[in-house]
């Protein structure tokens, strides 16, 4: 059997909100930059450029407002309250590194493509882009190498997943597709993006979520079951049209979006494979309790959800990691990981490569791993999504029982070193870290107790913004 196994088919990564680079009348209006963060949070022309002006179901090919699809963002992005992700050069590395594929040259693509969207936009819309973007790759793909038989593997982040969902369920992408691999995807929606979308961002300098508010996919990311406490009764978001600062009407269609693809699982269909890869044991909202005056996120699940999977990647509850049509068949995979460190996780790009590499063979029936959550113990880590030049950075740290001491490092996106930290804690403790330049930075905590039953280390990101621009 060789090293390295050849791939035959198109393998397409599809990024999560924020992910891509947006750009008008020749300018970049969202890249991956701390500055380009600040500037969209002072400006009142950015925001209003980055803001829907029009109404979005997804129909319109054009809304429009000048705003063009530029590349796949490669390094780490933050949106603050919204999402931060790692990009998807870890995942590039090792399945290069693992597998071989077939380089692009000046004018044939090769066997492994990078989606752009607006992510904005209702996923249904994007969902359409997608439809095409496959039918042209792999066309060409075929056509360059004559493998008639080949077809397209998807590997998602976050909001990404919902796309494709919507692409392979609705609108038959199953005849094109091979199978899904979701990382740290809100299949039932998130807390996190409706309690922010209530309340906005803790730092009024870096509060975008005026612009969130006119945004189609981010109500197709909120959480579609009873999430909403009041007065001691459990409702879905899109059944409280008196919730403050939430447009009823969007909330309606983001269900009905879900709806939609839930009813496509039902068809027929011999060869679908979508496998789940789910974030646990890092502090996730899972709640939204609401008064007469505000909305309120918390940490205790609602009636519906069973206590002990009350945690999460941190945005994505672990309940909504799974999709519907896939509750209790225990075919997800569980990382004791973040949102942003699930695309860094070396535990499951190896699992991902030697997927893709099995799905070359013939008469494979089965692709779904499944490792139960209860075998790995989790590093918890809560810290904010950025930081103002001038505050201390601080996070909190959740230690696993039985392991006191860990080591902190903070590196830059080029993977220096900027700090080191030898923490000892017991219980939930408050970490600082004092003041970093403005950039984008990874937090990596590991224990220093190096057995077999030690936790894997966890990965985290986060900003810091320059407050003169």
């Amino acid at each position: 059997m060789p090293d390295r196994i050849e791939v035959r088919d198109l393998v397409v990564y599809v990024p999560g909100i924020t992910g891509t680079e947006l750009r008008k009348d020749g300018r970049l209006l969202w890249g991956a930059t701390a500055p380009a963060v600040a500037r969209a949070a002072s400006s009142r022309a950015w925001r209003s450029s980055l803001a829907l002006s029009a109404h979005d179901d997804g129909s319109l090919d054009d809304l429009g407002d000048g705003v063009e699809v530029g590349d796949v963002i490669q390094a780490f992005h933050i949106f603050p309250g919204l999402e931060k992700a790692i990009g998807p050069a870890p995942l590039h590395e090792t399945l290069f590194q693992r597998l071989e594929f077939t380089a692009p040259t000046a004018v044939l693509a090769g066997n492994y493509r990078e989606f752009p969207y607006d992510w904005r936009r209702s996923n249904r819309y994007s969902a359409r882009r997608l439809k095409r973007f496959v039918e042209e790759a792999l066309k060409g793909w075929k056509d360059r190498t004559g493998y008639d038989h080949a077809r397209a593997i998807l590997v998602a982040h976050s909001m990404g997943g919902l796309v494709c969902r919507y692409f392979l369920e609705v609108l038959g992408g199953w005849e094109l597709c091979k199978a899904l691999f979701t990382i740290a995807t809100p299949h039932r929606g998130s807390v996190a993006i409706a309690e922010f979308i209530a309340n906005g961002y803790r730092l009024p300098l870096l509060d975008l979520s005026d612009v969130v508010r006119t945004l189609t996919s981010a109500y197709e990311l909120m959480a579609i079951y009873e999430v909403v406490e009041k007065d001691g009764r459990w409702t879905r978001i899109h059944e409280t049209p008196e919730l403050p600062r939430f447009d009823n009407a969007r909330a309606v269609a983001a269900r009905a979006f879900h709806d939609e693809i839930h009813e496509g699982t039902k068809a027929p269909c011999a060869h679908r494979r979508v496998v789940p890869w789910v974030g646990h044991g890092q502090p996730t909202l899972q709640s939204l309790h609401w008064t007469d005056s505000r909305v309120q996120g918390g940490f205790d699940v609602p009636e519906s959800v069973d206590a002990q999977r009350g945690d999460g990647d941190g945005r994505v509850p672990r309940v909504s990691g799974i999709p519907r049509e896939l509750s209790d068949l225990l075919v997800e995979t569980y990382a004791p990981d973040t949102h942003a460190g699930m695309q860094q996780n070396e535990f499951l790009l190896g699992n991902l490569a030697v997927h893709i590499g099995n799905l070359q063979g013939r008469g494979l029936q089965h692709v779904a791993g499944y490792l139960p959550f209860d075998r790995q113990h989790a590093i918890g880590v809560n810290v904010h999504d950025a930081f103002a030049a001038s505050e201390t950075i601080t996070f909190v740290l959740q230690p696993v029982v039985g392991y006191t001491e860990y080591e902190v490092i903070v590196r830059t996106e080029s993977g220096t070193a900027m700090l080191e930290r030898r923490v000892v804690a017991a219980t939930p403790t408050t970490v600082g870290l004092g003041s970093l330049p403005p950039g984008m930075y990874s937090l990596s905590i590991a224990t220093y107790q190096q057995d077999p039953n030690a936790p894997p280390n966890v990965v985290e990101v986060f900003g810091v913004i320059p407050e003169n621009h």
